[in-house]
């Protein structure tokens, strides 16, 4: 009797079958990865933004009412946002009234949206809470009263 090595065709297919069912888990979680990694660099945009207004308070002694409602920190932080959104996935990085709000980018990175029915780019935004001696405290989940909270939490981009 002739002894014969190799697979038979059944055992080839359920290998293919195994192999398409780790692809189809796979792909989805690979993009998800993708798509939180170009959102970092919105994120990243933030900190020159940050850096900037907490040197605003440092220098001029403001409280918090102070950096809400003046306007010169504001203006050094549209000034830095301007320079900060020359990124790939950064379209903007704009501060009113202390609150730093930087938007994605969906021309070159159309992944980062809000919501998949009516997209929008999705923001990361960082809220003045507290002022500790010369240091601003930021939060990104938005003031106490639930306003200022980024949409890229939601979608879970940040």
């Amino acid at each position: 009797m002739k002894s014969t090595k190799g697979f038979t065709l059944i055992e080839l297919m359920i290998v293919v079958a195994i192999i398409g069912i780790l692809a189809s888990v796979a792909v989805p979680a690979y993009t998800k990865y993708i798509d939180r990694a170009n959102f970092s660099e919105v994120v990243g945009a933030v900190s020159a933004v940050k850096t900037g207004m907490d040197l605003c308070v440092q220098q001029n002694g403001y409280a918090l009412s102070d950096l809400t409602t003046d306007g010169d920190c504001d203006a050094v932080g549209n000034s830095l946002g301007a320079q900060a959104a020359g990124g790939t996935c950064v379209a903007s990085v704009a501060v009113a009234s202390g609150v730093i709000t930087a938007t994605a980018d969906t021309t070159a990175c159309p992944n980062l949206v809000d919501n998949a029915e009516t997209p929008a780019a999705a923001t990361f935004t960082l809220t003045p809470t507290a002022i500790n001696g010369a240091t601003v405290v930021w939060s990104d989940t938005g003031a106490a009263d639930g306003t200022g909270v980024g949409s890229c939490k939601a979608v879970g981009l940040c």
